[in-house]
């Protein structure tokens, strides 16, 4: 009977380390570099080699080249750092004209 409450102990570890790796893979983050296409106060749209990529905007993006998003004009480069979450690109920072 220990054999297999250890086995399964062994077996709820491995299950929890393999749960906590895919959940950091999955908030690895991501960049989009290329013009930007569309932009709001909501959200950024930037044109890359490989699609449009639709980035949320929240209070915590960060914003380096402009002194705010409204700034953000459409034809401007742009190299957005983002994390899928929940299933939506969410952008941790905006770096205009690289």
């Amino acid at each position: 009977m220990k054999k297999y409450a250890v086995m399964a102990c062994v077996a709820v570890f491995l299950f929890a380390v393999a749960s906590s790796s895919f959940a950091a893979a999955a908030a690895a983050q991501k960049t989009a570099t290329g013009n930007v296409t569309a932009v709001s106060a909501s959200s950024i749209t930037v044109k890359t080699t490989a699609g449009d990529v639709v980035c949320t905007i929240v209070t915590a993006t960060k914003v380096t080249g402009k002194k705010t998003v409204a700034e953000i004009k459409t034809g401007d480069k742009a190299l957005v750092t983002y994390k899928v979450d929940a299933g939506k690109n969410v952008a941790d920072s905006i770096d205009i004209g690289k």
